[in-house]
């Protein structure tokens, strides 16, 4: 019997939906018994107690995460051979709606005229046509195919941005991460990769120079990926461009209000539109992604490739850990 340890306690209905998938499983859950006996890990970022479980879980052979960034993990503890895979694709769909909502909002003015109207001022603006944009899509995986199926439907020409910069359907064209942030460009910018080696601190100083003013961007992904002090910079020199984000520097993923302080002050900023990591909070999000880690799970016990597996050299050196 497979024991699978869990790093947070499931709901009764979770732990019904998690048996359903493996039934021969055994789950363990805080407070740990045995945990060298466990050999898969499914873990949620929620809890920050990965840097004291891991290296006690001896017999350690697969992690799965539930949630599509595996940032949160202390690489540098993990044994080379046990195998990790995120969960990629389980809430891809809820994820693209809050890119969708954020962007519309941001390009619509929504949020300022609230503002205004409340005061009972009035203060029209032009905006801009929908097919009249180009949105540029910063990751090409799950979520930002689902991005740009959304972006299309508006008439917005649609381009990725990949490490590799190969072509993938559902884009108008790809270009490669090099090409894109020696040339930036977009009225709509979509931030859509993962948080590694590589995207940590992608959106920096240069970038935003050369992207210039009256952009949108949208940040989906992981705040890391943008540099904040040079963001502040960039939004007060740029009042006409909008920063529109539901990832943060310092994040606390809880359902009970909570404080949370910012590396810099922006949220003065009239031309910043906030949300509190709420695009994978939807009603089904949950029970997707628990069926997609468990399923993933099983493929491995039965012997077969799992997907969303994580190359391990992308998070050999953890930045944001260290700041």
């Amino acid at each position: 019997m497979p024991k699978i340890l869990l790093n947070w306690v499931p709901t009764q209905s979770d732990f019904e939906l998690m048996r359903k998938t493996l039934p021969d499983a055994e789950f363990e859950v805080p407070p740990w018994q045995n945990l060298e006996e466990a050999e898969i890990l499914l873990y949620s970022p929620k809890t920050p107690d990965l840097d004291a479980l891991i290296p006690n879980m001896k017999n350690l052979r697969f992690i799965q995460s539930l949630m599509a960034g595996v940032d949160h993990l202390p690489w540098s503890l993990i044994p080379n051979n046990v195998i990790v895979a995120s969960g990629s694709g389980a809430n891809s769909e809820a994820v693209a709606d809050m890119a969708l909502a954020l962007a519309l909002s941001a390009l619509k003015f929504i949020p300022f005229y609230q503002n205004e109207m409340k005061m009972d001022l009035w203060k029209r603006r032009v905006s801009k046509d929908l097919d009249s944009l180009t949105a540029v899509i910063l990751g090409t995986g799950s979520i930002g195919k689902a991005i740009a199926k959304r972006l299309k439907a508006f008439g917005m020409q649609v381009v990725g941005v990949s490490r590799s910069g190969n072509q993938v359907e559902g884009f108008d064209n790809v270009a490669s991460s090099a090409d894109w942030s020696s040339e930036p460009y977009g009225d709509l910018i979509v931030i859509a990769l993962p948080l590694n080696r590589d995207s940590y601190h992608m959106i920096d100083k240069d970038v935003l120079s050369r992207l210039g003013g009256t952009r949108v961007i949208v940040n989906i992904a992981r705040a890391a990926i943008v540099e904040p002090q040079a963001l502040k910079v960039w939004l007060q020199e740029n009042p006409t461009s909008v920063y529109a984000s539901d990832v943060w520097w310092n994040e606390k993923l809880s359902l009970q209000p909570v404080v949370v302080e910012q590396p810099i002050s922006i949220s003065y900023l009239p031309n910043v539109i906030m949300s509190p990591h709420t695009a994978g909070l939807t009603e089904y999000a949950q029970e997707r992604m628990l069926t997609t880690s468990c399923e993933n799970i099983r493929r491995f016990l039965e012997g077969g490739q799992p997907l969303g597996i994580v190359r391990k050299e992308d998070y050999s050196q953890t930045p944001w850990n260290e700041n």
